[in-house]
């Protein structure tokens, strides 16, 4: 793991704690969304 890819994952992590509890009222759950997430991420053409 690069060090390029372990900031990005802290900062989805960190991202995920600010809003959490908004996207709960919506029934949004953590692993709803890094599944989403890590398939946009892993795509070669959406990723970075």
């Amino acid at each position: 793991m690069t060090e390029t890819t372990f900031a990005v994952l802290m900062l989805l992590i960190l991202g995920w704690t600010v809003v959490s509890g908004r996207l709960l009222r919506w029934n949004i759950t953590g692993p709803l969304v890094f599944s989403v997430l890590g398939f946009v991420l892993a795509n070669q053409a959406w990723g970075p």
